[in-house]
C-alpha cells in the first residue's frame, strides 16, 4: 500500500535527519553543460556531486562509475548501488535524458542513505519502491514526473524503423509519484 510506504519513508527520513521539503534544482549552467557536452563523464560527475550534496551525503566515500550502452535500441537509464563497495553505477545511452539521469542517480543515492543507516526491506520489490519514494520525498519528484512522460520516438536501425516507448522509469507509477510528492510537501 503506497500510503503506508510513504508514511514509513517520512518517518525514516525524519529520523535520519536528512533534508526534506525542498526541491532539487538543476542549475542552468550545469544543464547547458550536460547538453552541450552530450553528457560527457566530467559533466555527469559534476551532476552526481550536485545531487549528493543536495541530499546531504558526504560523497567522499562513494565510488561513481558511468557505463555507456552502444545499442540504439537502449533508450532508458539504469543504475545500481553496491553497498559493500559503496559504488554507484550509472548506465546511459545515446537517448538518455537529463531527467532520467537525475531520477536514476537520486534513486541510487537513496539506496546509499538507506543502506548506510541499516535500513533494507527483505522483499526486493518493496525495497525498490521504498527507495524510489525516498528519492521523490527528498526533492526529485519533478524529474521523476518528466521521466514518465510518453517519449515515444522512431529510431532507424539498419534497414528498419522501430518505435521505442519510454513510459516508465523506476518502480512506481506516475500516480504514485504524484501522491508521494504531494505528501512530502506537507
Amino acid at each position: 500500500d503506497i500510503k503506508k510506504i510513504v508514511g514509513d519513508v517520512d518517518k525514516k527520513i525524519r529520523e535520519l535527519n536528512y533534508p526534506i521539503n525542498s526541491e532539487y534544482v538543476l542549475s542552468p549552467e550545469l544543464e547547458r553543460k550536460l547538453r552541450y557536452t552530450r553528457y560527457d563523464d566530467k559533466s555527469i560527475q559534476e551532476l552526481f556531486k550536485s545531487i549528493y550534496e543536495f541530499m546531504g551525503i558526504n560523497g567522499d566515500d562513494i565510488t561513481f562509475n558511468i557505463r555507456r550502452t552502444s545499442s540504439r535500441k537502449q533508450t532508458s537509464v539504469a543504475g545500481s548501488y553496491d553497498d559493500k563497495n559503496k559504488e554507484v553505477i550509472l548506465e546511459i545511452s545515446t537517448y538518455s535524458t537529463t531527467d532520467q539521469i537525475i531520477s536514476t542517480l537520486s534513486h541510487e543515492l537513496s539506496h546509499h542513505i538507506l543502506l548506510s543507516n541499516g535500513f533494507e526491506l527483505k522483499d526486493r520489490g518493496s525495497n525498490e519502491i521504498f527507495t524510489d519514494i525516498t528519492a521523490i520525498y527528498m526533492g526529485f519528484h519533478k524529474f521523476f514526473y518528466r521521466s514518465y512522460r510518453d517519449r515515444s520516438r522512431i529510431i532507424y536501425e539498419g534497414e528498419f524503423l522501430e518505435l521505442v516507448d519510454r513510459r516508465k522509469l523506476g518502480y512506481i507509477g506516475y500516480k504514485d509519484v504524484k501522491y508521494a510528492a504531494k505528501l512530502a510537501k506537507k
